[in-house]
């Protein structure tokens, strides 16, 4: 009897986690910058810039980028700023955690706290929630086949997915945006955002395009405050190993680095703020796969002996997700300043919790909205509002499985209505997998034992619920042979009461 065997690489989760990590610095004033009277407006993001995987442990660092803007003791001094860098680190024990592990890390500013020491003083802390996602590939070896016109077998088809590409690449945006009025002494503040992002294989390369969307606040020399925003569009290229048109590709776009700052164009005729970006993309590639290994097997007339090995594969499923389109009139509060200009409003979407009822899923979430502006109120000329905006997704799930869901928000625009009021227009991408985790018995080896020396005819009545293939296996028969003998179909389930022959082998 040949045995003919095959292996094949499979991946599974095998690690999900949230870790929370806090840092804190002191920050001194420079000489060149005056006292600080009053903060006004403090927010930050982070980035993971490292991270380690060897011997059990998973080591990460990032870093966190906060803008500082104050009103100075001096009121001659105009707003100012301190853009802070610092520091962030963790790290996580797992024994199955190894260098071939794949690892994908996202971090997101949960808390950020700062106190006015002194007028030169102040100290930051920030809770960073780091989300972990490791994914290991195993090696299976499985019997697709048995050689022998002695035997028996059938064969299962098993779904499993397979990690193809798990890479990070950078590229970097220089481009300047036109002031078209006052000339800009200093810029208070650059907030960034990767929007309509679009991804598409070609061959095994994958394209990703999207929009950097940049919005500037900065002090004229006049010492008022004034903003500018562009978008800039851009395509990028990148290889990524042996992929064909049928694999899922996700990409992740994070600003990891930014630098704006004043100047004057290449001609000089009038004065830009230059931006410099570093984008990292993080790409995943998966490819869907099925095999078709042995379940069982039996020799004919002789006792048969298997080695099975129960393994655990995982699949992903894609279910329909949906574009939520958002628009909402958010008041604000009666007892802030009035809005004189909206500097910016960011956008953050988050599922909070799903209910299922029968093959109903109700994902329930929140859209967080941060309006900054701008007032004529000179004790807080800078103000920001945050408001909350229900999301609701329905869709159907009909087969089990831990269900996840994404939240991605793909475009926001806001206006400026009557009575100070701000309409908020946006557009959440809601993504919905399934991930179906399945037990499988595999049969790693067969060895024939001694014949059993029966050879009489056997009758047999069927008690019901038997397959041709539970009674052929019991009496060690070929199964195409009871079928013909009795003019069934190999596959068909016996009536309770049906009287089989079975031969002798």
């Amino acid at each position: 009897m040949e045995v003919v065997k095959e292996r094949v690489k499979a991946s599974s989760r095998i690690l999900e986690k949230s870790i929370k990590s806090s840092s804190e610095t002191n920050v001194i004033v420079p000489d060149r910058n005056p006292d600080i009277l009053k903060i006004l407006h403090v927010d930050a993001t982070c980035s993971i810039v490292k991270k380690t995987l060897a011997n059990g442990r998973l080591s990460f660092e990032g870093k966190i980028f906060a803008d500082v803007i104050y009103l100075p003791e001096s009121e001659s001094a105009g707003i100012k700023t301190l853009p802070v860098v610092f520091e962030f680190n963790d790290i996580l024990d797992c024994p199955d955690i190894s260098e071939d592990v794949y690892a994908n890390l996202s971090c997101e500013i949960e808390q950020l706290d700062i106190n006015l020491i002194n007028s030169r003083k102040i100290t930051l802390r920030a809770v960073v929630i780091t989300d972990v996602r490791l994914t290991a590939d195993k090696e299976l070896e499985y019997i697709s086949e048995l050689k022998s016109n002695n035997v028996a077998y059938k064969c299962e088809d098993i779904n499993l997915y397979r990690i193809l590409a798990n890479d990070e690449c950078e590229f970097l945006i220089k481009e300047q945006i036109d002031i078209p009025r006052s000339e800009a002494s200093e810029i208070l503040k650059c907030d960034v955002s990767v929007a309509d992002k679009e991804v598409r294989l070609a061959g095994n390369k994958v394209i990703v395009k999207g929009a950097v969307c940049v919005t500037a606040l900065y002090s004229n020399c006049d010492g008022g405050i004034e903003n500018v925003d562009s978008r800039f569009p851009f395509t990028e290229v990148f290889e990524v190993g042996d992929i064909c048109d049928t694999d899922t590709i996700e990409a992740e776009c994070t600003v990891v680095e930014k630098k704006c700052y004043p100047g004057n164009s290449a001609e000089g005729k009038c004065q830009v703020v230059n931006v410099e970006l570093m984008i990292r993309v993080g790409i995943t590639a998966r490819r869907d796969e099925s095999i078709c290994c042995m379940s069982d097997c039996y020799c004919f007339g002789c006792e048969t002996e298997c080695n099975t090995n129960e393994v655990e594969t995982e699949r992903i499923v894609s279910l329909p997700g949906n574009v939520k389109s958002i628009r909402e009139v958010i008041t604000i509060d009666s007892r802030m300043p009035q809005i004189s200009t909206v500097y910016n409003v960011v956008a953050k979407p988050q599922i909070i919790s799903t209910e299922k009822n029968g093959d109903i899923v109700t994902a329930n979430g929140k859209l967080e909205v941060s309006i900054l502006y701008l007032s004529d109120n000179g004790e807080n000329p800078i103000c920001c509002h945050k408001a909350e905006i229900p999301i609701v997704h329905t869709f159907e799930a009909t087969t089990p499985g831990e269900i996840e869901i994404t939240a991605e928000c793909e475009h926001i625009s806001y206006n400026l209505a009557s009575g100070g009021d701000v309409e908020i227009r946006a557009a959440v991408d809601v993504g919905v997998s399934n991930r179906i985790c399945t037990k499988n018995k595999m049969i790693t080896d067969v060895s024939e034992g001694e014949k059993n020396g029966k050879n009489e005819i056997v009758m047999f009545f069927a008690q019901g619920g038997e397959s041709l293939w539970d009674v052929a296996k019991k009496y060690r028969a070929d199964p195409a042979v009871v079928a013909e003998l009795n003019r069934i179909d190999e596959g068909t389930l016996i009536e309770k009461g049906t009287r089989l022959i079975i031969p002798g082998m």
